[in-house]
């Protein structure tokens, strides 16, 4: 728009130099013949005889020859003009098409942006795991569930490393197959998908792995029966209630370090897959950046934005850890993650998987580093204003 008005400026610029050049020429023109003019009336009233008019014929014989060339010029002039005009407006008017054009095209690209945003919002709300989370929720809850089978994979790692001294395993390998796992689960019609995925590592491995998480899920289901007892039995409640037991719970808990653990407490079978919920969200939403980036319109970066608006926190913080296994490789080959800064708003505590997001993206990315500068310029003034005081 901004080119648009300097090209329109440009020419009714030049337009006016033209015109004001045309009419103080053909005024100059005029004032001349004015003044030949002028000058033939007062020889007329000054020689009277015949002799002396016949002399003026002469002279007016001059003159017209001088003056029509004059009034030639002057008829040019006025055509160039016409034609000049006739240039400039349509100039003006394939400006203003190509505008209408752009304002068409722009129209068009926010109408499609604008429907994949409503899809997107969508997609997160239809997001439902067994009744007990829906919507943004439900993402906390399997973001919780994939660090639950990334620690869980760290632990048979560890005890793999023992026996195997020479098998070594990258940050980005170990969240490959913790996310892999998670993301296509356990059972008969994910097995095959995920040893495919995952086939480059020892299978003695893998089967160590998918059997713990096993083990934890059924954990899990026998809770789910003892919760589903409790709630038939009054008896087993007033047990519960004299003992102080409280009533059973599906936590289940995984070792990280002596001394600590980390607990999942899921309202749902874990470790069954999210495929369902999540496939489609990640498709649209690398295809809704892409859509953007291949329209490549004035001011892109503020569609981003509104699209990142619509992005949770640990919607990005699944994201980013999404992006780094073989299946969100497209994420950073086309440097999506890093230019657009789509996970700018993970609250980067949460974030302690290894590689952190700070390992990968520049300092001031994040939101979160906006957060910590301004606490320690908050605490550099207390600090002040306490010295001041003493």
């Amino acid at each position: 728009m901004y080119l648009i008005m300097k090209q329109e400026e440009k020419i009714f610029a030049v337009d006016r130099i033209v015109t004001l050049g045309i009419i103080l020429s053909v005024g100059t023109m005029i004032f001349v013949l004015g003044l030949i003019f002028s000058r033939i009336y007062n020889l007329n009233t000054i020689f009277d005889s015949a002799k002396e008019i016949e002399g003026l014929g002469q002279i007016g014989d001059v003159i017209g020859g001088v003056s029509s060339p004059i009034i030639g010029l002057i008829g040019a002039l006025l055509t160039f003009l016409a034609f000049w005009i006739q240039y400039s407006f349509n100039q003006y008017q394939t400006i203003k098409i190509e505008e209408q054009g752009r304002d068409s095209e722009r129209s068009r690209f926010e109408g499609l942006f604008f429907e994949m945003l409503h899809i997107h919002r969508e997609n997160v709300s239809d997001i439902t795991i067994k009744n007990t989370s829906k919507g943004r929720r439900a993402f906390i809850s399997m973001f919780k569930e994939f660090k639950f089978c990334y620690y869980v994979l760290i632990n048979i790692y560890n005890e793999y490393k023992k026996e195997h001294a020479e098998f070594e395993l990258t940050d980005i390998q170990l969240v490959n197959i913790g996310f892999v796992t998670f993301y296509w689960g356990l059972g008969e019609s994910s097995e095959e998908i995920v040893n495919t995925l995952l086939f480059s590592y020892p299978e003695e491995f893998r089967k160590k792995y998918y059997e713990k998480l096993e083990y934890y899920q059924q954990r899990w289901i026998g809770q789910d029966l003892e919760i589903e007892r409790y709630a038939k039995s009054k008896a087993l409640q007033r047990e519960a209630e004299f003992f102080g037991d409280g009533k059973p719970s599906h936590k289940i808990e995984v070792q990280i370090k002596a001394g600590k653990a980390y607990s999942l407490t899921a309202g749902y079978k874990p470790f069954a897959g999210h495929l369902a919920r999540l496939g489609h969200y990640y498709r649209h939403l690398f295809q809704t950046v892409d859509f953007i980036e291949r329209q490549n319109p004035q001011n892109k970066n503020e569609y981003i934005r509104m699209l990142r608006a619509q992005i949770s926190s640990h919607e990005q913080l699944l994201l980013y850890y999404n992006s780094l296994t073989v299946m969100g490789t497209p994420w950073w080959d086309r440097e999506f993650i890093k230019q657009y800064k789509l996970v700018k708003n993970i609250p980067l505590p949460l974030a302690n998987i290894s590689p952190l997001p700070t390992d990968k993206l520049s300092f001031n990315y994040f939101e979160w580093d906006e957060i910590t500068l301004a606490l320690q310029k908050q605490q550099r003034e207390v600090m002040t204003d306490r010295i001041s005081d003493i």
